[in-house]
């Protein structure tokens, strides 16, 4: 587990729970804060073995191959899919001179390589120089001591993750690891090859053999998440009379979530909250309740808070970090998410992922589809032209909000007609997310076991 926001995924799901009923012995490779292993082993009441998981920095022309192999890749997925949003991922760090130096080589060499075979071998030549590596080395011995069957990473994304897959399979030991999110593919930071891949749905999977050719068919394996899995638990849920007391709400009133996203997807964020506060501050029937994104402060939002008594925040239970790998959710957070999506009418935000989450519960979720006055080289017209949008076809899965002006209308219609806003939302969560239709945690158990008996 290479970092903390994959806790509510793969330790808060009962996975270990039911991985040590069929008589799996589990170990967890991480180096989380202890309070989280704490946790996890209070509320699942089960206990494993952990095993300190040491990082180890790539060498510099590692790091400089990987990022030419991602420009490279970004610039031929743009192509394939007559995508130029694509190509917006590329947001490298250039604020000091020996960064913008190493860039430009980057982007130097990144241009002349248009084929996948070309980056296919810069793959192979960071494999082969990574094989002898101190890091490698280190995970060789240390496998070789407890010999596991599997290694299983939840994040395909962290580059450190590279040298215990490396060494795992130097010794003959089957890898895998999950697409953690749903617009992952495109970003073409696929940084760990591994013997399997869980991916959410079909649809992912076809999007994975186009973008990486190299990879086989067997290897991908369509499971689902297990992140929406907790909507499904009424244990965790808050009754609303609790809820409302909870965070100071009128539970006679009606309940709308505005989520915010980072400050790169959106920072404009505030803005949009502001502009839902002051079109609704005459419905007395209605409270915005906002939720911040978990690994982020609220002091963008600060003065909007204080403004508008009609917005209440219900603030994310995570121990947040300066080191996003470090931040992770209290299990608590879990009964906060499940009630939020239960109790509200809807959810909005600029193209976030919390449409599905409020999908499970057959919410519907309001896109922000306007720019702000003065809003820089930031545009919303980019946002959901992002290659994981496509997913969304011609299903009418979320509401828009096409203006400022939209917002009390919008609201007004959702309150008078809540089923005739995003009919297919259900329909693309089940195209995105094949989970539940495959059968839940179970499965996702059985698919894991089953690589041993392959390999």
């Amino acid at each position: 587990m290479p970092d903390g926001v994959g806790v509510k995924s793969y330790l808060y799901t009962g996975l270990i729970r039911q991985l040590r009923s069929l008589n799996h012995e589990v170990q967890v490779l991480h180096d989380l804060n202890p309070a989280v292993i704490r946790e996890v082993k209070s509320v699942q009441k089960v206990d494993f073995k952990e095993i300190k998981y040491t990082r180890f920095l790539e060498p510099l022309s590692v790091r400089f191959m990987r990022e030419v192999a991602c420009l490279a890749r970004l610039s031929l997925f743009s192509k394939i899919e007559n995508n130029k949003t694509i190509i917006l991922n590329w947001m490298p760090n250039k604020r000091t001179l020996a960064k913008k130096l190493f860039y430009f080589f980057v982007e130097l060499i990144a241009k002349n390589i248009k084929t996948p075979g070309g980056i296919d071998a810069i793959d192979k030549t960071i494999t082969i120089k990574l094989e002898n590596s101190q890091g490698t080395k280190y995970y060789k011995k240390l496998f070789s001591n407890h010999r596991p069957d599997l290694i299983f990473c939840t994040h395909q994304r962290v580059p450190e993750a590279v040298f215990p897959i490396i060494a795992a399979q130097k010794l003959g030991i089957a890898t895998a690891t999950t697409i953690f999110s749903w617009d992952n593919l495109p970003k073409a930071r696929l940084n760990i090859r591994c013997d399997y891949y869980f991916v959410w749905s079909l649809y992912m999977k076809n999007e994975f053999l186009k973008f990486y050719p190299d990879i086989k068919e067997t290897s991908i394996i369509v499971s689902g998440t297990p992140q929406f899995n907790f909507y499904r638990d009424k244990d965790l849920l808050i009754d609303r009379e609790n809820f409302a007391q909870r965070f100071g709400l009128d539970a006679s009133k009606y309940w709308i979530c505005f989520s915010g996203d980072d400050h790169v997807t959106s920072p404009h964020d505030p803005i949009y909250l502001e502009d839902i506060a002051e079109s609704l501050s005459k419905m007395d029937d209605v409270q915005i309740l906002f939720r911040e994104v978990p690994t982020e402060s609220i002091s963008r939002y600060q003065n909007v808070l204080e403004k508008y008594k009609n917005i209440f925040h219900v603030s994310p239970e995570w121990e947040k970090s300066t080191n996003w790998v470090k931040a992770w959710p209290r299990y608590s957070d879990l009964g906060i998410m499940s009630s939020l999506a239960a109790h509200c009418l809807a959810v909005c935000n600029i193209g976030s992922t919390m449409a599905h989450d409020f999908a499970v519960n057959d919410k519907p979720c309001f896109f922000i589809n306007y720019d702000v006055p003065n809003n820089g080289i930031w545009t919303v017209k980019n946002i959901y032209q992002f290659q994981h949008f496509r997913s969304m076809g011609n299903l009418d899965a979320v509401g828009w909000i096409q203006s400022r002006e939209d917002w009390y209308k919008k609201m007004q219609e959702l309150i008078l007609h809540p089923t005739h806003v995003a009919k297919e939302r259900r329909a693309w969560y089940q195209k995105v997310n094949a989970f539940e239709v495959l059968g839940g945690i179970g499965q996702y158990v059985e698919k894991l076991t089953h690589l041993n008996s392959k390999k």
